[in-house]
């Protein structure tokens, strides 16, 4: 059964390979969003935010809907990582602009991700500023509010 640590490992070797070349990237995990009401398993800040949210086989899919409108406020572009178990239900769940990449188990416990070329390209810039203000962020974890 795949498990949240498998789905994570691959995608963060996998985006780190992609970005190596491309210091302004700053690869985040467990990002907090919207002054901590979501937190997204991975983001990427480099001219655009891209998020990655995995659900292994042993999640459940009940806060997606919530996550996917938290996260449509904020990402310009997400991902859903998720294993075999998810992939039908979880492709009826989400909106038409996240993509949706499924993650096989390798002998050994490892996980092979496909993921889409166009997902993992640079997307459109955005304004200087906010790119520099996001890169030098250090405070990317809050609580949530009462």
């Amino acid at each position: 059964m795949m498990k949240d640590i498998h789905l994570r490992t691959a995608v963060i070797k996998n985006l780190t390979a992609i970005y190596r070349n491309d210091p302004p990237t700053l690869i985040v995990e467990e990002m907090s969003v919207r002054e901590g009401r979501s937190r997204t398993d991975v983001a990427v800040v480099n001219g655009a935010l891209d998020g990655f949210e995995l659900k292994s086989d042993r999640d459940r899919l009940d806060r997606l809907a919530r996550q996917s409108e938290i996260y449509g406020a904020v990402f310009d572009r997400m991902t859903l990582v998720v294993g075999p178990r998810h992939e039908r239900q979880a492709a009826r769940m989400i909106p038409d602009w996240w993509g949706l990449e499924r993650t096989e188990p390798l002998a050994g416990g490892g996980v092979l991700s496909k993921p889409r070329s166009h997902i993992h390209r640079r997307l459109a810039e955005v304004s200087d500023l906010a790119g520099d203000r996001l890169r030098h962020r250090a405070d990317w974890r809050c609580e949530p509010r009462n």
